[in-house]
């Protein structure tokens, strides 16, 4: 079967990610350093004779009605007043429900997609616009590997990029749920611990990675239910990444080390059942792994 065209949507890590009180309007403020890792879901599209229909294939076993792909690509047609039949295949590599980000980034690669294939009809702004409406961490996806993320999810500032950083992806079958971890969080919030955005990005860019005080608030609740987790991140520190800690709202939890070397010795060593995704952290613009 022949596709039109083909992207790779990243996931995401929270290498910190510090939560506020709830908000009268019921969501909360977050600051939280987003970066991208080389593990990838992809998406392709074929342009179908009829009209109005929009379609999905492969390994995602999410309701039409709740699919971000399906979600993204008929806002795109309502906005630019097109009307096309849409077909797509995802191939799912990222692991759902796991904090990594990666329905948000085919929602976001589904707007690259149709943008090109209709020769980028719509401006950067425009873009944004889309992805701020399908979902707070889809803007990220659109804007740079790493960024930090303020407000409830929808304020992007895009970083420079750290090189030459190799992460490990443990996913230990554990789901979490959003509004479940965010609920647990308000029962028992934790005290506020790095607030400034210039700090953290001082932190990332002018310090070791060895030196970094990144957090998760959402690691104390999370942990307290799940102890596996709290092991398994307890084991990449031993084992010798610089950093580790829960995605998200969890159940992955990564670690940082500064060497393949190192990361290959402790994917050796095993985490039981345990999934093992041995990943770069990517330095490079969004833009470039467009195929």
């Amino acid at each position: 079967m022949r596709w039109d065209s083909v992207i790779y949507c990243p996931a995401k890590i929270n290498l910190h990610l510090e939560v506020g009180l709830r908000r009268e309007d019921g969501y909360h403020d977050i600051l939280s350093l987003f970066h991208m890792v080389d593990l990838y879901d992809t998406l392709m599209v074929r342009s179908l004779k009829s009209l109005d229909y929009c379609g999905i294939q492969g390994n995602c076993d999410i309701p039409p009605q709740h699919n971000l792909v399906l979600k993204a690509a008929r806002l795109f047609c309502e906005t630019t007043g097109i009307r096309c039949a849409l077909e797509f295949y995802l191939d799912k590599k990222i692991p759902s429900e796991a904090g990594l980000g990666g329905g948000s980034s085919d929602a976001a690669g589904t707007l690259r997609l149709l943008n090109r294939m209709k020769g980028n009809i719509l401006g950067d702004e425009d873009m944004y616009r889309l992805a701020a409406t399908l979902g707070s961490d889809v803007l990220f996806f659109m804007m740079s590997p790493s960024a930090l993320v303020t407000g409830r999810g929808e304020k992007v500032k895009p970083v420079k990029s750290q090189k030459d950083m190799w992460c490990l992806l443990i996913d230990a079958g554990i789901k979490v749920g959003t509004a479940e971890a965010y609920t647990w969080l308000d029962e028992r919030p934790g005290p506020p611990g790095i607030t400034d955005p210039a700090e953290l990005e001082k932190m990332y860019l002018g310090k070791p990675s060895e030196s970094w005080r990144f957090f998760n608030a959402f690691e104390e609740p999370v942990f307290q239910r799940y102890s596996v987790l709290k092991s398994v991140k307890e084991a990449l520190l031993r084992r010798g990444a610089v950093h580790a800690g829960l995605t998200g709202t969890g159940g992955v939890v990564f670690g940082i080390f500064p060497e393949e070397e190192t990361l290959r010795k402790a994917c050796s060593e095993g985490f039981g059942k345990a999934k093992l995704f041995p990943v770069k952290m990517l330095a490079r613009l969004y833009n470039a792994i467009l195929q």
